[in-house]
């Protein structure tokens, strides 16, 4: 309940002002302590590439910052990651690779990246419920 309700009012306030300032606005939430938290902001970024297809992301910043998630000690937040990274393949193509090595991405979350992205044909893509809630396709 309390999730939906957070996701109602985040997609509302993106809608008002737009993905960009409101991810920057929540970065903290992926280095927050609690796991459950960096899991909520990676499907932060993940509902917003969802809703707002049309809109002009700061790719490179939510590059950097889902790196940084993908190689999370926690396999949830780092799966979700990758969730969010096959997303941007299917936006970003070839050009992902390049952002993650000039964001200084570790080889293994590249890796991982790449691994995703060639079984998303197999895998499927993330989605949003009717809620609003990110529905992944892996976990």
């Amino acid at each position: 309940m309390v999730r939906r309700a957070a996701a109602l009012a985040l997609g509302a306030l993106a809608r008002a002002v737009g993905p960009a300032p409101l991810l920057a606005a929540l970065g903290g939430a992926l280095v927050h302590p609690s796991w459950r938290v960096r899991e909520e902001g990676v499907n932060l970024h993940t509902a917003a590439l969802l809703a707002h297809t049309g809109e002009q992301f700061d790719y490179p910043a939510c590059v950097r910052a889902l790196a940084a998630a993908a190689g999370d000690e926690e396999p949830r937040v780092a799966a979700a990651a990758l969730e969010a990274f096959a997303l941007l393949h299917a936006r970003l193509g070839a050009l992902l690779q390049g952002m993650l090595t000039a964001v200084g991405a570790a080889d293994e979350v590249k890796r991982r990246v790449a691994e995703r992205a060639l079984a998303t044909p197999q895998l499927g893509l993330p989605a949003l419920d009717s809620q609003g809630l990110v529905q992944h396709q892996v976990r």
